[in-house]
């Protein structure tokens, strides 16, 4: 199992590209373990997180694993949201409705 800052370093490093183990990853990685990178992280490193997460929603013909990686990100953020009102209008900043 890959430990949270493991994780929370793949989604940090993938801005210009990214190896197969590391989507696979991140592809992989229950959804907890997403929240759990989200919420020990805040400011600029968790906006370059999810903006790299969120990168493959604009890759035209994205494999699964591509189009798993943001849809678990998202859920993380639902999760995160539904903790509190401020937690909500936190992640609706990231197009995350609660």
């Amino acid at each position: 199992m890959e430990e949270t800052r493991d994780i929370a370093a793949i989604m940090m490093a993938i801005k210009d590209g990214w190896g197969e183990s590391q989507l696979t990853t991140l592809a992989t990685a229950p959804v907890d373990e997403y929240r759990k990178a989200f919420k020990a992280h805040s400011g600029q490193e968790l906006r370059r997180m999810l903006a790299n997460v969120f990168q493959f929603e604009r890759i035209v013909n994205a494999s699964e694993e591509m189009r798993e990686v943001p849809r678990r990100a998202r859920e993380a953020l639902k999760q995160i949201g539904s903790e509190s009102p401020i937690n909500a209008r936190r992640v609706a900043r990231f197009g995350v409705n609660c």
